[in-house]
């Protein structure tokens, strides 16, 4: 992400508390429940505006968080996962249809 951005996923190091002072950001803390296992999130927040630009790359990071903790719970309970090369696009919704069907 680049400096300028009003949103940013914070490491665990980044930050400590409310701010995360180096970048004059306040920071969210989230907390989902992904079948059964918590992810957590740290999310720095400017005050200003928030282009598409700022969004798109906090919206990849969690869905790649929650693809991963919903294939590690599906081959746990030993589901198998259809993938082959190329199939990403598939691959992500199949995830999110069987991360929303837990959700329901």
């Amino acid at each position: 992400m680049y400096k300028g951005a009003s949103i940013t996923v914070l490491d665990e190091s980044e930050g400590t508390g409310d701010r995360a002072d180096n970048n004059h950001m306040d920071v969210m803390e989230l907390n989902l429940d992904i079948s059964g296992e918590l992810l957590h999130i740290r999310i720095g927040v400017k005050d200003q505006p928030a282009k598409l630009a700022d969004m798109v790359p906090l919206a990849r990071s969690l869905s790649a968080k929650i693809i991963s903790l919903v294939k590690q719970h599906n081959s746990d309970n030993g589901h198998t996962i259809p993938c082959f090369a190329g199939c990403s696009q598939y691959c992500a919704i199949w995830f999110l249809s069987q991360f929303l069907r837990h959700c329901a």
